[in-house]
């Protein structure tokens, strides 16, 4: 193993390398292959602890690796080279540069360690098709809400609904299928793998298929990405045997996939196509697409637009920096915001005013109103929130709490006998793999996934009355 993590650790840092030059748009220097280097270790100490398999051959991530890598791969094109025009941007010091760095350092390298060795423990469930049914209806409904209302993608033009939400049924919607749609795929894997029936697998694959279709028409190309790393780690958890073809095909179609759904959504945006139907969003899909295909000129110029989007979409680091300006200038500054999440996942009835009372703890507003920060597509990370409310003792203490949930999840999913409570750490995978999701916001998005789950143990326990199984209609004769 020791071999792997050295082969991982060079080649992940050269990554890192070529990334961190193309999105600052800097010149090679010396320095900058050492950060490389340094970013890259957390990720090979995890393949050296069998995230990668512990055996002669390689085996499918383990939940750290998958997590730490992008993790790593988000932030450190920021921290390998220091960009002149962030400087000018955000405003920080070169020493809040030097201790940005070590600190993000410290807190990959923390969580890998508590994390631990990796787990060789297959999945035992087995699952019906009753749980396909009763899991994949109310996401399913919920889209179809989202869909004819016109909320359905960030990137939908909701003028054109044919209805208008009413009430929380807006929330409701958006927290069941949102929320869920990112780990319904590594589900579905999970069921095609363990079931026993061909029908279930059929019924299984096809609903597979069909969610990366949906999840490329919501038009976001994060979730994507996340929704194929749980996939990954679903594929270790079951057993299937390592395919460096596989691999390296979902590798190289993700950035193709990427362009596609920036041209697409860019045409989303602006098109005056009624879109409240999958077939309407298919066919606005259908023509951003082809005229990249067919169109030089339109082709040239939606390279140049992903190009420029991508760069400041890894912007990450300078806002990293400025924290630990402001740590070094105030200490931490214990604002609460760890109260957000906690305070917007009470139920509505318990308080009307609970989310306007949650936006005054928000970490985002609180870093734009500091004047330091400027307003733009970038969301806090879990680190830099730690840091922010607690300086070091937050690093510390957030990257073994971030460390421990990790492995939890590893461990669950594989011991679990339920396939709801399988859907569920996925789903919390999903949430954490994400560098843009806050601390606060675990706790809201844990409510909305259990949410989900009552809703599929209601709509299978009214299946298993509708439709009773073979060996409860013989006990039922024989008593």
């Amino acid at each position: 193993m020791l071999i792997r993590a050295l082969v991982v650790w060079c080649l992940f840092a050269w990554v890192l390398l070529v990334v961190a030059l193309y999105a600052q748009d800097l010149p090679f220097e010396g320095p900058a292959l050492g950060w490389a280097f340094v970013f890259a270790f957390p990720a090979a100490l995890a393949v050296a602890q069998g995230a990668l398999g512990r055996k002669g051959v390689f085996e499918y991530p383990s939940a750290i690796f998958v997590v730490l890598t992008v993790w790593i791969g988000t932030m450190a094109p920021s921290f390998v080279v220091d960009s002149p025009e962030a400087h000018f941007v955000f405003g920080y010091s070169d020493a809040a540069v030097t201790l940005g760095r070590w600190l993000f350092f410290l807190w990959c390298t923390i969580v890998a360690v508590v994390c631990g060795r990796a787990s060789d423990e297959s999945i035992r469930l087995e699952p019906r098709v009753f749980d396909v049914v009763a899991v994949v209806t109310p996401v399913a409904a919920s889209l179809g809400y989202l869909m004819v209302s016109g909320q359905f993608s960030n990137y939908q033009r909701a003028d054109f609904a044919q209805l208008r939400p009413q009430g929380g049924a807006l929330a409701v919607a958006t927290a069941i299928g949102t929320n869920v749609v990112l780990a319904i795929p590594g589900f579905l894997l999970l069921v095609f793998a363990r079931a026993r029936s061909t029908r279930l697998k059929v019924l299984a694959r096809a609903c597979f298929v069909l969610t990366w279709v949906i999840l490329f028409l919501l038009g976001g190309r994060s979730p994507m990405a996340f929704a194929a790393c749980v996939c990954f780690f679903v594929a270790r958890r079951v057993g299937f045997k390592f395919r460096s073809g596989i691999a390296v095909s979902v590798a190289v179609a993700l950035p193709v996939l990427f362009f596609l759904i920036f041209t697409y959504r860019n045409v989303l945006q602006s098109s005056n196509t009624r879109t409240t139907s999958i077939f309407d969003f298919m066919s606005v899909a259908a023509d951003a697409t082809g005229t990249i295909v067919t169109q030089e000129d339109a082709r040239d110029a939606a390279v140049t637009q992903f190009s420029d989007n991508a760069k400041a979409r890894l912007w990450y680091g300078p806002q990293f920096f400025v924290t630990a300006d402001l740590w070094m200038d105030n200490g931490p500054a214990l604002r609460g915001t760890f109260l957000a999440g906690v305070i917007q996942a009470l139920p509505s009835w318990l308080s009307s005013t609970k989310n306007r009372l949650a936006e005054s703890y928000s970490l985002e507003p609180i870093l734009v109103q500091s004047g330091r920060f400027p307003d733009m597509d970038l969301s806090a990370t879990p680190w830099l929130q730690w840091l922010y409310e607690f300086g070091l003792l937050g690093i510390v203490v957030g990257a073994v709490l971030y460390g421990l949930l990790v492995r939890w999840i590893d461990l669950r999913v594989a011991r679990t006998k339920s396939v709801y409570e399988a859907l569920f750490w996925l789903g919390m995978l999903t949430l954490i793999i994400g560098p843009e999701s806050t601390t606060d916001a675990i706790v809201p998005i844990a409510r909305n996934i259990g949410a989900m789950i009552g809703s599929a143990y209601l709509i299978v326990g009214i299946l298993n009355r509708l439709f009773p199984t073979r060996t409860e209609l013989r006990a039922a004769r024989q008593s």
